[in-house]
């Protein structure tokens, strides 16, 4: 009977300390924190780019509430796609219809720009009656190229390779760079053993 009467008094005090916490906080969510009741009324967002530049943190957010988007982050070479909820980026977050309920933070995610997946190109050599170049494909745009074995032709010394069919404007291979599908064309000077040697005759 004592020990009804002890579940009882505890009980109704339960109660009243409920009542009592009711009163004080308005009604707003209540943490025990060792024990004591905190009041949870406000919280913080950050925001973590990844690479991104920086976006400044919400702080005093109404627990409850949604969040106004911020202005997207930038990072070189990338399109932004969004905030998550989670590190893995699997989760994202809807800013029309999330709420924040506690200090939460939410991370960018990034996918590479069609910019900067770099367009592929093709170069050609033109032997000009020389033995035939294998073409180069798949060369990523604004790199430069190795240069070839050199072709041969018969009674010829080879000059080099030239941007023109008029030869005159020879590819640089330390320096220039392929923006576009090319054409290389050789250049052939008449070789010094195919230069028949001049004699003089002389008559007695």
């Amino acid at each position: 009977m004592k020990e009804i009467k002890k579940l009882a008094v505890l009980a109704i005090l339960v109660s009243l300390f409920t009542v009592a916490l009711t009163a004080c906080f308005g009604g707003n969510d209540v943490e025990l924190n060792n024990g004591d009741p905190t009041i949870i009324s406000k919280a913080t967002v950050t925001f973590v780019s990844n690479g991104g530049s920086d976006v400044a943190k919400l702080t005093d957010v109404p627990i409850g509430s949604t969040i106004a988007k911020p202005a997207d982050p930038a990072k070189a070479g990338c399109d932004f796609a969004g905030w998550f909820k989670d590190e893995a980026l699997n989760y994202a977050w809807n800013f029309s219809a999330d709420t924040v309920t506690s200090n939460i933070v939410l991370y960018a995610e990034w996918t590479e720009s069609g910019d900067a997946v770099a367009a592929k190109y093709e170069v050609a050599f033109v032997g000009n009656g020389g033995s035939s170049t294998t073409k180069l494909t798949g060369v990523t745009s604004g790199s430069k190229i190795t240069k070839p074995a050199d072709p041969a032709k018969t009674g010829c010394d080879f000059a080099g390779w030239f941007k023109d069919e008029a030869l005159n404007y020879a590819w640089n291979f330390g320096a220039d760079t392929v923006t576009s599908n090319i054409v290389l064309y050789a250049k052939w000077t008449e070789s010094g053993d195919a230069v028949a040697a001049k004699y003089e005759v002389a008559f007695v």
